[in-house]
């Protein structure tokens, strides 16, 4: 009952992030053959957008693996007494809403 409060935060988070990543990988290529098109020069957030996009769409088979080993890796860490400390001090430094 104690988690129940962040279970709608995560759930958003989660949704925004796969959001997010269907955009990149579906969305934003299909564009590119209308910039293509355009014989123009794209503004520099465009142009960064359309390379996030190519980059997760190319290489998305690197970048799943390491998310896996980054998120392992965290919570091999919370388990040692140093991590233990580590996310007691960033839990004692977040704000806390409704009390």
């Amino acid at each position: 009952m104690k988690r129940l409060p962040l279970l709608h935060p995560i759930i958003v988070a989660i949704v925004s992030i796969v959001v997010g990543v269907f955009m990149l990988v579906k969305v934003v290529p299909s564009y590119m053959e209308m910039f293509d098109s355009m014989d123009m020069e794209l503004p520099a957030l465009t142009v960064a957008v359309v390379n996030m996009s190519n980059f997760l769409v190319d290489y998305w088979y690197i970048l799943l693996p390491v998310l896996i080993a980054i998120i392992v890796l965290i919570a091999m860490f919370k388990k040692t007494d140093a991590g233990k400390l580590f996310f007691s001090k960033i839990a004692i430094k977040l704000p806390l809403f409704g009390k």
